[in-house]
């Protein structure tokens, strides 16, 4: 009987115990007997705090006297907490501070566009000068036309489709027009039709075009771009692909930005 109590007494001394220590935190000599003491109390202490949920606080009134590298630092701490700790408030605050830079980013592009307008002596150094710019494009332009006639005889298209593509049946219209202006041979293949060219070529979205070159008696293919695309830019991206077979260089065309 006293046995059983005993046993009694220490099995619940063990489950309160176990709820703080392990089994190997308790005293086994006879001098301290069985209980859990000391250790488990240095245990119990040297546990850390729960952690709390940082928070993103911007110094709203202080942002406008602060230096750009403290923005800088600002703006990662921002972005990794409210990444690490997605509330909406957090997410909140870092946008609210994008918006920000955002608009110091267009108060400087609306002085520089200033400045290049009225100082003569900066105005042949701002490349980004809506007037550069408008003349770069013209004669890019002329180029990239340029380009396309002296290749319409040695190079086509191939563009792979399908029926029930809506992007597809707005694109098409774009390579005819393609077609008619540059001189270009054109080939459109369904990829249901014809699916070992679709697979062997790497198709998975469409529209897919692709460029092939004559070359001798051998003819090179070369991805011009998935998707569909504005006739100017079907345009810039085939010159671009001449330059990737090493037909044209790139920098005699498009030049150096």
């Amino acid at each position: 009987m006293i046995l059983s109590i005993l046993l009694l007494f220490f099995g619940i001394c063990f489950v309160f115990a176990k709820d703080n220590c392990r089994v190997k935190d308790f005293y086994s000599d006879r001098e301290r007997g069985f209980y859990y003491g000391r250790l488990c109390l240095e245990k119990k202490k040297n546990e850390k705090p729960e952690q709390t949920l940082k928070k993103v606080v911007i110094p709203w009134e202080r942002l406008e006297s602060m230096n750009w590298r403290e923005i800088r630092k600002l703006v990662e701490e921002a972005r990794g907490i409210a990444v690490m700790n997605p509330t909406y408030e957090n997410v909140r605050e870092y946008k609210k501070l994008m918006l920000w830079i955002l608009k110091k980013g267009l108060e400087f592009q609306k002085m520089d566009r200033i400045v290049t307008l009225t100082s003569g002596d900066v105005f042949s150094l701002s490349l980004a000068s809506p007037y550069y710019s408008r003349i770069h494009s013209i004669n890019e332009e002329k180029k990239v036309e340029s380009t396309l006639r002296k290749f319409k005889d040695k190079a086509g298209l191939v563009v792979f489709y399908d029926n029930f593509c809506s992007y597809c049946s707005l694109y098409i219209p774009i390579v005819k027009l393609f077609s008619e202006e540059t001189g270009w041979n054109v080939i459109f293949l369904n990829i249901r039709e014809f699916p070992k060219s679709a697979k062997r070529l790497g198709v998975k979205i469409v529209p897919d075009t692709f460029l092939v070159l004559k070359r001798g008696n051998k003819k090179v293919w070369q991805r011009v771009g998935t998707g569909a695309f504005t006739l100017d830019d079907l345009k810039r991206n085939v010159v671009i692909a001449l330059t990737l077979l090493g037909e044209v260089k790139y920098e005699e065309v498009f030049g150096v930005r």
